[in-house]
């Protein structure tokens, strides 16, 4: 299937979204964090914390009202099979739970990958006063798809950081080694309100080529950002800045992955990670950042 360059110029439907405070709490309970500036809402609701991945429960909301207008530019099916290869966001203001948000997205630029074409999307987050509060900037494969390389006009407009490495310059700082239950992926689908069945069914995702559904993988970068948050940030998520990750390899639950957190001496306010298949350093599954304030 071929993934013609003109997708660029397609122009999208903006989304339209009133938050409420059981979607932003549920959300958070569904990350399983024991904070409560998630959830107290006993100081008023422009108090609440809103958890840091929260984000991508309103990009995915727009890219699904984007899917109609897409598919009348793709070949059928297209849209499929998609894995996201990388995530940023950015954060300018924080979201409250009183917003009501609007989600402006654009296709930025098409790449060839041994894979299939790599789309590059970027959704900037808007509240009521017009007011910019997160972007994020994401590629998404599309499995089994070709396409020509090809950037709109807005790709200088963006900065997405390349992937680094681990070297002698990064320490470990903190380490951990996380049980993902069975059944957290259908408890993260319901309380994100986020569905793809290959997260939920055994029959799709056998048929897909895995040995059982997979966890999430916004799921496993919220649950990274929990333990960054509770043991480097003084369990404060207002102090995230930007957060990136890089997605390596499925989880398959019930499993242990083992987390490592990352210090650089020039960067006391950035925060790496990476994250392998149990106590085995060889199946690398997520890696990334924090930024902090």
């Amino acid at each position: 299937m071929f993934i013609p360059r003109d997708i660029l110029q397609v122009k999208l439907p903006v989304y339209q979204h009133v938050l409420t405070y059981r979607q932003v709490s549920n959300f958070a309970a569904a990350t399983q964090t024991h904070l409560e500036c998630y959830f107290d809402d006993t100081q008023g609701l422009d108090k609440l914390q809103i958890h840091p991945v929260f984000p991508v429960v309103l990009s995915w909301k727009a890219k699904q009202s984007c899917e109609q207008a897409l598919k009348q530019h793709l070949p059928q099916g297209a849209l499929a099979k998609m894995i996201h290869q990388q995530l940023q966001l950015t954060y300018f203001q924080p979201i409250k739970a009183t917003d009501s948000l609007q989600v402006e997205t654009q296709l930025i630029a098409l790449e060839p990958h041994n894979k299939g074409a790599l789309l590059y999307v970027k959704y900037d987050i808007y509240n009521q006063h017009k007011q910019l509060l997160v972007t994020e900037l994401s590629t998404v494969l599309l499995q089994n798809t070709s396409c020509e390389a090809a950037k709109s006009k807005n790709w200088q407009t963006i900065q997405l950081e390349q992937e680094w490495e681990f070297d002698n310059n990064f320490s470990v700082i903190f380490e951990k080694q996380i049980t993902i239950p069975k059944n957290l992926p259908y408890q993260y689908d319901a309380g994100a309100d986020i569905h793809y069945p290959v997260h939920t069914s055994p029959t799709l995702a056998q048929k897909l080529g895995f040995k059982g559904i997979i966890l999430q993988g916004s799921c496993a970068l919220a649950l990274i950002t929990n333990q960054v948050i509770y043991h480097c940030l003084f369990q404060n998520p207002s102090k995230v800045k930007k957060l990136q990750a890089f997605f390596k390899s499925v989880i398959l639950p019930p499993q242990t992955i083992l987390l490592k957190i990352y210090q650089q001496k020039n960067h006391p306010k950035s925060y790496y990670f990476q994250t392998f298949a149990e106590d085995q350093e060889e199946t690398l599954l997520l890696k990334g950042k924090i930024e902090t304030y």
